[in-house]
């Protein structure tokens, strides 16, 4: 919605303090309502509460990623260091999403509606969904052992030889 919104103006509107400075976009270059905007109590408000927002989902994941280091297979499964692995997992949350809308608004600009839609759920499926796609791999650099990624059924209660470490 903030790169294309309904009607393809979703970044004018994002990018306007007020309503009075949205009607003069047509009239000025798009750095300088950028600059405006970026001088303006509206950015100011938005940095701020975003960054709030953003650090503590930043530090819930770092959390995530470091509990998930530390069961057992995790250290020989992670292909790069911790601080290289929280960039590549930020950009996937944060930087991967940004980027497919902006493709996403592209390709309605470009081909309109129905045809850039189709073809960004195309592209999408093909950069997310294979097996070796390039999101898979990066993420298998993150390093938190494939086994634990599964969610699997416990075994029934009292079948041989299987030890489960839940109280009886």
């Amino acid at each position: 919605m903030l790169v294309h919104g309904w009607d393809g103006s979703g970044y004018e509107r994002f990018l306007s303090p007020g309503a009075r400075d949205w009607a003069d976009w047509p009239h000025d270059s798009v750095v300088n309502n950028a600059l405006d905007f970026a001088t303006s109590g509206t950015f100011l408000a938005l940095l701020v509460l975003g960054a709030a927002v953003v650090g503590t989902l930043l530090l819930m994941q770092v959390g995530w990623l470091v509990e998930g280091w530390s069961l057992p297979g995790a250290e020989e499964d992670r292909g790069v260091r911790p601080v290289l692995a929280v960039a590549i997992a930020a950009a996937g949350v944060y930087g991967l999403p940004f980027l497919g809308a902006l493709a996403a608004s592209a390709l309605v600009r470009l081909l309109g509606g129905w045809p850039g839609l189709v073809l960004c759920a195309v592209a999408t499926g093909l950069v997310l969904l294979p097996r070796r796609s390039p999101v898979r791999r990066l993420y298998n650099l993150v390093g938190v052992p494939d086994r634990h990624w599964r969610a699997e059924p416990e075994p029934a209660r009292g079948t041989a030889g299987v030890r489960s470490d839940r109280p009886a």
